[in-house]
């Protein structure tokens, strides 16, 4: 007899079933069957029992598709009957490979069609993968077929065709009704026939069945299993314990969508039906119709145990909102009610997973709080995708510095290969022979504990071992031959391979100068002392790499690699004490996979990347039974028939995109072809359900989270489908108060975060709450109120206190002003590379340039204190611009310098650079060395009788901030500065030399030396040098004219700053230029005197001072457009302006982003509002700058006025190349 027991409350459901247990007669050392859907109902359902019968022993609890299997074979004889199915995906994947590439296959009409799928491969390796991927997919249809379609199989077994209209399907058909037909014939005994056997041998084999076969809430069953179930139950009792949500009958309950259709096509009036079932029953329900729709039609016994007067709601008085939809539901009640919000069902909206996190944590420390008997154990969280968020879960929950906020969880249904640590570091070992070997993967996979403990290597020696190898200049490639193999072309040089990097390496051992040259190889000589030892350790690791590697490339079949893989395992990986589960499910997983191939009689060799996809496969299954209901938070998936009741069930990830999730079938499944039929699983059928399972799960509080705005760029995001009914219904049907959304801000430091408000208490993180209050102290004010009181230590720190800074600081902060706030007041370093982090080298970069022309300019160096090289100097400086080849044919011992004293060194050192790996492999890369040697040297001639002759060194107290400033200058026509000049000047370029400039300004008012050269200067000296820079290069006279004089006057002050920009020669990728285009020119900047540069230099530094207590973005790309404008208010006024302001936050697809992306997705998130406050930040720091119309204007360096004095170093070191 088939009993079936309705509930809507699971709990009550357990105490049923052990109710019914007791009183079923039994031998009490058989087990009792109780099927359920998964392995996490299974661990609660044992616990229930032990807490209702105090002991739960004997209790097995299968799934239905292994317990019918096991069943049939002691009915039909275990003799005939594999333990195992072998028509699991598992086992069938690798027969269908074997019949994939049998000659009977390659002979079918239908194979050039089939053969489409893999005849598009490279090589036959890559053939055979896309093969096994293809026989993967078509298993799996099969088993679908099994449980969904048995008719169809039952058609191709009688050698007739499943009616497809489209000739595609038809096609399709053909060859999966061939490969069906192949299995059958390999092994006749597939499930569904078995089922029908022993459907056909009850009656007469009945004291082998059970005296009882319970199902506890499984709320999808496949109409097949229930034909077995409801056979069986001829001839035995079977126990169907059901999850009803609604005590009424609702088989014929329709779906919104499905009464509009059905209007549209009929113009009939369903409101009538419509009214009869609740809505969201309606609407989300259908999988669990269908599975009472076939109950229906099955005879059984109902005993019902519906809670329809909730305890729960009795001894509150007033139901609260979760409950009151519950008991609608359960009764199919839609009337109106007037209920206030009680935050029982809760819709928060965040901006990203963390903040999702963030959140939820804050209202279940705020639920521990005011509820006293909630325990962790009472918690479920659950996400579409646990892999999304499991990267944040422990870091927000577990770490942090009070140890009163951290709260105890687990994560379930996490793949194996993402979450164990021990497998990624074994299935990282199985890929070494498809990889190129490059640094960076190397070091990631010796950094893994288990084979970090293998080779005795601490982090700290890992980290010394990844510096030595960018030092060595390894990319990628064991040697020559294995860069050949790689490429497919023959190659001569292993230049940043590992057998050159570690030669330089192993040869620098023993050599004392780094960088030189032996045997070939340029030294690197940092190994040394009792490094020496972690280096063999190193080198220890890399043989062992190499030799499981090696290892590796042969084909073979299971069995052989069974034992290879056993062995790589035994005496490559150690297992820590946290990996012995790891280890399990590792072992356990390739034991499957050799026992698959033998139920599957596939003794075939095959390659590795065919094993790495099939074990992958074994270990990307979720595992359940280690983490779920452990007495912590559970987080977990949201998987179908998770039905488990908790006082408080959050649901993240809500997303209109993410939620319910779509079905995505394969080209070649023939059920898209068919039209659906009742019982078929729809993953999106299924995500409704779940939704609604866990609307009727929650005991005291519902949790429900999306992301409704874009964390790039501020973008509106949808919440799910489901969340828009259930907030629809509830405004509609009880009132707009009974349930709200509430917004969270971006940042867990903002204002709102703290602040008290309907549905959310407030952040409970104290560390955010401290820098709150450090940096936003009259926001909090402002905001929150009085009756939050500061720390004594937070109000100590609050305190303005007197700040000593130097120019290069404020220039660095204007330049960037969220990663100076990120660095330097939060300590944030988003952009600091790790030592394992290595780039290779695949063009010449700045940097790069720099540092081979600052080892020409030492070499130099070296060479110029010879008296040759002094008269060269100053007739090299002396010469006209279009003299140059004059200038050289006047010293005709300038070429025997050159060759002398210079090129020795130059030829080593570019050997040097050439071995060093510090540069690529590019054709002409000597010729272009030869290049970047005369064109520094060139700039160092021309620069080399140079100096400052003054400097400007002392301290100004400005409001908080004491600015220090040291630099050189010098005293001619007027001040004068050198720097060396930009090739695209912008702004940015102008903000140090500018304040450098304020400061002048008041540094020599009190300057004797200065007011003494005011004293002693010839009246018209001044406007004379700003008359000759006035005209063009080629039109300047040493007398300027009257005219000049007169127009000098009344433009410029007495005095002003000349800032002269030095233009270095450089050339994109170091092409040759002709002498006359190697001149060095001077970019002079014309300063008129400060009318009050205090209060200048006091407006940049009150911007710095703001933006040292709060993130503000400043965009020197934007800060060109703000100041064409004349004001503020004209700023404010131009629409262009404002365009271009909103959408500066977007990537830049041609070129780099406006300002430092990580940190501002960090610190902010969107651009601030295009308003005055923000905007003024702009005028105060660049407005001055603007008004002096600095504009560059090229001028000879042969000009005798233009002979400025400056120091060599300083100007080429510090300066911007």
């Amino acid at each position: 007899m088939l009993y079936l027991y309705p509930s809507n409350r699971l709990e009550d459901l357990a105490v049923l079933l052990a109710e019914v247990v007791k009183t079923r007669p039994r031998n009490i050392l058989s087990p009792i069957s109780v099927l359920v859907p998964n392995p996490g109902m299974q661990h609660w359902l044992n616990m229930q029992l032990c807490d209702y019968l105090s002991i739960s022993m004997n209790i097995d609890c299968p799934m239905p598709t292994r317990y019918i299997w096991d069943l049939c074979r002691d009915v039909l004889g275990a003799e005939n009957i594999p333990q195992k199915s072998p028509y699991k995906r598992e086992v069938l994947s690798w027969k269908i490979y074997q019949l994939c590439q049998s000659a009977q296959c390659k002979q079918a009409d239908f194979y050039h069609e089939l053969s489409r799928y893999w005849q598009q491969s490279s090589t036959e390796l890559d053939r055979r993968r896309r093969i096994f991927s293809f026989s993967r997919q078509l298993a799996d249809l099969f088993e679908q077929y099994l449980v969904f379609r048995p008719d169809w199989l039952e058609q191709w077994e009688d050698n007739k065709n499943v009616d497809f209209v489209s000739p595609r399907y038809q096609l399709f058909e053909q060859w999966q009704k061939w490969f069906w037909l192949e299995l059958i014939k390999w092994m006749p005994a597939h499930p569904v026939n078995l089922q029908f056997e022993a459907i056909a041998s009850f009656a007469e084999r009945k004291p082998m069945l059970p005296n009882d076969i319970y199902i506890f809430s499984i709320n999808s069953i496949s109409p097949i299993y229930l034909t077995f179930f409801d056979e069986i139950s001829q001839h035995t009792n079977v126990h169907l314990f059901q999850l009803n949500p609604c005590v009424n009958y609702w088989g014929d309950a329709q779906s919104d969508i499905a009464i509009a259709k059905f209007q549209r096509k009929q113009a009939l009036d369903l409101s009538l039906d419509e009214n009869t079932v609740h809505p969201l029953l309606r609407n989300l329900g259908t999988q669990g119709r269908d599975l009472n729709n076939l109950l229906v039609d099955m005879q059984h016994q109902e005993i019902a145990a519906f809670d329809i007067d909730s305890n729960e709601a009795s001894k509150q008085g007033v139901p609260s909102v979760l409950l009151q939809l519950q008991q609608d539901i359960l009764s199919g009640n839609t009337q109106k009610r007037d209920l206030e919000y009680d935050n029982s069902i809760a819709v928060h909206a965040c901006h990203s997973e963390v903040r999702e996190l963030q959140v939820l944590k804050d209202v279940l420390l705020q639920k521990f709080t005011h509820i006293p008997d909630l325990q962790p154990k009472d918690i479920l969280v659950m996400c579409p995708s646990i892999e999304v968020y499991s990267p944040y879960i422990r870091s927000v929950f577990t770490q942090s510095s009070q140890s009163s906020q951290n709260l105890p969880v687990s994560i379930s249904d996490r793949q194996p290969i993402e979450s164990q640590a021990y497998i990624v570091a074994f299935m990282q070992l199985l890929a070494l022979p498809t990889t190129r070997f490059d640094a960076t993967s190397i070091v990631d996979l010796i950094s893994l504990p288990a084979l970090a403990h293998k080779y005795q290597l601490t982090p700290q020696d890992i980290d010394i071992c990844a510096i030595w190898l960018k030092d060595a200049a390894i990319d990628w490639g064991k040697d020559s031959a294995h860069l050949s193999e790689q490429i497919g072309e023959p190659v001569f040089d292993e230049m940043h391979t590992w057998h050159w990097g570690l030669s330089r390496l192993l040869i620098g051992m023993i050599n004392a100068v780094n960088d030189t040259l032996v045997d070939g190889y340029c030294v690197v000589n940092y190994v040394e002392g009792n490094t020496t030892v972690v280096l063999g350790k190193f080198l220890q690791a890399l043989e062992s790499l190499e030799s499981v590697s090696q290892r590796l490339k042969v084909s073979q079949n299971i069995a052989q690699w069974t034992h290879v893989l056993l062995s790589v395992i035994n005496d490559h990986l150690i297992a820590g004490e946290s990996d012995s589960f790891a280890r399990k499910l590792l072992v356990d997983a390739i034991y499957s996979l050799e026992k698959n191939a033998i139920v599957a009689n596939f003794e075939d060799p095959i390659e590795l990347p065919i094993l790495h996809e099939a074990l992958s496969s074994i270990l990307s299954i979720p595992e359940v039974r280690s983490q779920f209901y452990s007495g912590n938070i559970t987080f977990c998936s949201m998987l179908p028939m998770r039905s488990i009741p908790f006082k408080v069930i959050a649901i993240l990830g809500l997303n209109q995109s993410e939620f319910p999730r779509q079905d995505t079938p394969v080209e070649i499944d023939l059920m898209q072809a068919s039209p659906a039929r009742r019982g078929d699983r729809s993953r999106r059928g299924d995500d409704r359900y779940l939704f609604l399972e866990s609307l009727v799960s929650a005991r005291q509080y519902l949790h429900l989270s999306f992301q409704y705005r874009h964390i790039k760029n501020n973008s509106v995001r949808e919440p799910s489908l489901v969340v828009k009914m259930l907030l629809d219904y509830c405004h509609e049907h009880y009132s707009h108060a009974s349930i709200q959304v509430v917004e969270h801000a971006l940042h867990p430091f903002s204002v709102d975060s703290f602040q008290p408000r309907l549905g959310y208490s407030g952040s409970f993180d104290a560390r955010w709450f401290t820098c709150l209050q450090d940096v936003q102290k009259s926001l909090i004010k402002g905001h929150i109120g009085d009756n939050i009181s500061l720390s004594k230590a937070a109000q100590e720190h609050t305190k303005l206190d007197l700040r000593t800074i130097n120019i290069q600081e404020v220039t660095k902060f204007v330049k960037s002003t969220l990663t100076y706030y990120a660095k330097q007041v939060l300590g944030v370093y988003l952009d600091e590379p790790s030592a394992r982090d290595y780039a290779p080298v695949y063009a010449i970069d700045s940097l790069s340039q720099y540092a081979l022309r600052a080892e020409v300019a030492q070499l130099f160096k070296q060479y110029k204190k010879s008296q040759l090289a002094k008269d060269f100097v100053v007739e090299s400086v002396l010469a006209k611009p279009n003299d140059a080849n004059a200038a050289h044919a006047s010293n005709p011992n300038i070429n025997n310098i050159k060759s002398e004293l210079l090129n020795d060194a130059w030829d080593k050192l570019k050997k040097s650079w050439l071995q060093s790996g510090k540069l690529p492999f590019l054709l002409g890369l000597e010729e272009a060395l030869n290049h970047a040697f005369e064109d520094t040297l060139a700039l160092e001639l021309s620069i080399a009788n140079t100096q400052h002759r003054r400097r400007a060194k002392g301290q100004l107290v400005l409001g908080h901030i004491t600015l220090e400033y040291d630099f050189p200058y010098d005293l001619a026509s007027g001040i004068i500065l050198l720097k060396l000049n930009p090739k695209a000047p912008s702004l940015r370029h102008f903000i140090e030399p500018f304040i450098q400039y304020l400061v002048l300004m008041i540094h020599i008012q009190t300057d004797e030396e200065f007011q003494q050269f005011e004293k002693t200067r010839r009246p018209d000296e001044w406007l004379s040098a700003v008359s000759n820079i006035s005209q063009n290069a080629e039109d300047m006279t040493d007398a300027p004219s009257a005219h000049h004089k007169n127009e000098s006057k009344e433009v410029l002050p007495a005095f002003g700053v000349h800032i002269h920009y030095v233009e270095p020669p450089a050339k994109k990728n170091y092409v040759a230029h002709t002498p006359a285009q190697k001149q060095v020119n001077i970019c002079l900047l014309l300063l008129a005197q400060e009318a009050d540069p205090a209060s200048t230099l006091q407006k940049i530094l009150s911007v710095f001072e703001q933006g040292c207590q709060r993130p503000i973005l400043i965009d020197l790309s934007l800060a060109d457009d703000v100041m064409k404008h004349a004001s503020l208010d004209q700023a404010l006024a131009s629409k262009a302006l404002m365009a271009k302001w909103e959408t500066s936050n977007q990537p830049n697809e041609n070129g780099p982003d406006l300002f430092p992306r990580t940190y501002f997705d960090f610190l902010l998130g969107e651009v601030p509002a295009f308003e005055a406050n923000n905007v003024q930040a702009y005028f105060d720091c660049f407005g001055n700058i603007e008004q002096h119309n600095l504009k560059p204007i090229n001028v000879d360096i042969s000009a005798p006025d233009m002979r400025v004095l400056c120091n060599q170093e300083n100007a080429f070191t510090k300066g911007d190349i």
